[in-house]
């Protein structure tokens, strides 16, 4: 007997960039050589808002060694990122950071400075990046030429905790980025303004960016600040 068969011949998937939606394109042959083509479109919820309040945390090391406060003045400009540079990626063992950028002042150490070295106390680290100087200069900042900025990576000598991050472009901008997973108030609790609004450096990514249905702009440098 005859039967009448249905064959896919394409079924693609493509995922609207910083979009929160999805298009299903699918085509069809019958078994008379006809075709159809059907297109679906699903939209996915927007992220719930941020509703927290807090202005102010603690940062601790994972042994509790050092101990950082985090408290930006009210006229401080702060902001969070998702940073995806390959400096962050070796730091971290981690694809992706979630960084909080502000000004020196609003970063103190409250507890275990002796603890803190820099990731390149005496400049003998050789860079697995060729755009970074190895040498750190008499402040023990590395250069960047890449990315066009100087930085200086505190740790925790006793546990490896990467603390701090302290980035300075000439005349432009100095400050000490902090991370997220160090904080000892939940993300969800601290105010919008601490919160990721952008992808930095994704020129660096090591995960396709298509797995971020944020929303957020996507920056090869740092973006505006």
């Amino acid at each position: 007997p005859h039967h009448n068969t249905t064959t896919i011949i394409q079924a693609r998937t493509l995922r609207l960039p910083c979009e929160m939606s999805s298009v299903t394109t699918k085509t069809t042959v019958a078994a008379d050589g006809s075709t159809t083509t059907t297109t679906t479109t699903v939209t996915e919820a927007a992220p719930k808002p941020i509703t927290g309040t807090k202005q102010e945390t603690t940062a601790a090391c994972y042994c509790g060694k050092v101990k950082l406060h985090v408290k930006p003045g009210p006229d401080d400009v702060v902001w969070g990122a998702y940073c995806h540079c390959t400096e962050c990626q070796r730091t971290f063992g981690a694809p992706v950071n979630e960084v909080i950028v502000a000004p020196i002042a609003a970063v103190t150490i409250v507890k275990g400075e002796e603890m803190l070295k820099f990731r390149t106390d005496d400049g003998s680290n050789t860079s697995y990046d060729r755009d970074v100087e190895s040498a750190v200069d008499e402040e023990g900042f590395k250069n960047n030429k890449k990315n066009g900025f100087k930085y200086k990576r505190w740790f925790c000598s006793a546990c490896g905790t990467s603390m701090i991050n302290e980035i300075k472009i000439e005349g432009v901008m100095h400050t000490r980025n902090t991370f997220a997973g160090t904080y000892e108030t939940p993300m969800k609790e601290m105010d919008p303004k601490f919160h990721p609004n952008r992808h930095m450096i994704v020129g660096e990514a090591t995960l396709p960016l298509e797995v971020w249905k944020d929303g957020l702009p996507r920056y090869d440098d740092f973006g505006p600040y």
